[in-house]
């Protein structure tokens, strides 16, 4: 099984996090890294990635001040908002009417835009989980405690997600199917927030990626056909993992890259065609128990440059190795 050696483009990190206001800068080392990742992005698909980077950052000042006007913005009391209504007959719509605290309730039916959410502590509730389709991305940036709950997204938004979370903090993602887009769920400079019970599958890279993420908990998602991995993580720290099940994607399972610190239980990979388990690049300190690969390369891979990371009880059935470690006080059994 081949390896390869890649330089990811620095600006993917650097610039991402160039325009965020709340959350300081990453350390210079998230900002320029020379990573060593397991597999060869292809050529159009790293060009695809950079495209939509580039594209988010020209959006970035707008919703920033979008983001600092609704954060003052008070009603003193919680009201519904319904989608389709004479009042609110789009998504955006009642999203835009939003004060902090109030609730969007969309009623079954296709939906084809994209959704911005900037307004802090608004619900964004699919009245009929599953039957409400929406034929764009959920854009959730600069703001904090919002929830988006029981949406069908397809094919994603105009920056790659189905679903992404920027420059945010406590948001809660549940409940949601998402396919057909570049990436399912994205989070980007985000803490502290909940991406649980979401279906991410038929993706054209990943169904969970993360760039400086960090003390996210991600529970009882599954990640399935996806064109890559089923989750991939760049420099994101300190997230939980939980009962998440990677199978049936066309390159590794569960991928984290440069992170420390990272925590996982009873998380499965299953018939994924490269490895389940990726430790690579100084990702370092991370602890897994009671989790299983089955039917892959490798159940955990972890290059050089890694050191003491730990699964414990851990399961591997079928694989072609159970464990291919190239690291340094790294501890399974």
């Amino acid at each position: 099984m081949k390896r390869f050696t890649i330089v990811f483009p620095v600006f993917i990190i650097a610039g991402f996090v160039a325009c965020q206001k709340q959350n300081p800068l990453p350390p210079a080392e998230e900002q320029q890294v020379s990573v060593e990742v397991v597999y060869q992005l292809p050529i159009k698909m790293q060009a695809k990635m950079d495209e939509f980077y580039s594209k988010k950052l020209v959006q970035a000042e707008k919703y920033k001040k979008m983001a600092l006007h609704k954060t003052n913005k008070t009603r003193g009391i919680a009201a519904k908002l319904s989608v389709p209504s004479t009042t609110y007959p789009t998504i955006q719509s009642a999203v835009d009417a939003a004060f902090p605290g109030d609730k969007i309730e969309v009623a079954a039916g296709i939906y084809s835009e994209n959704v911005f959410i900037t307004t802090p502590g608004i619900r964004l509730t699919a009245q009929n989980a599953g039957l409400t389709q929406i034929y764009g991305g959920i854009h959730i940036w600069h703001t904090s405690r919002v929830q988006v709950q029981g949406f069908a997204v397809i094919n994603g938004g105009p920056y790659g997600s189905g679903i992404d979370i920027w420059n945010a903090d406590r948001v809660r993602v549940s409940h949601n199917t998402v396919h057909g887009a570049f990436y399912g769920i994205w989070l980007g400079v985000a803490e502290n927030c909940v991406v649980k019970n979401n279906l991410q599958l038929d993706n054209n890279t990943v169904g969970y990626y993360s760039t400086a993420a960090h003390n996210n908990l991600i529970k009882g998602n599954r990640m399935r056909w996806n064109d890559w991995d089923g989750v991939l993580t760049f420099h994101s720290h300190g997230n939980s993992f939980k009962t998440n099940i990677c199978d049936d994607n066309n390159h590794s399972g569960f991928v984290i890259i440069a992170g420390d610190y990272n925590t996982g239980d009873n998380n499965s990979c299953t018939a994924n065609a490269w490895d389940g388990f990726v430790l690579a690049d100084k990702a370092n300190n991370n602890y897994f128990s009671k989790c299983a690969a089955y039917d892959q390369g490798c159940g955990v891979y972890m290059s050089a440059e890694t050191h003491d990371n730990t699964f414990r009880k851990f399961v591997a059935i079928g694989n072609d190795a159970v464990v291919c470690d190239n690291g340094e006080g790294n501890y399974v059994d």
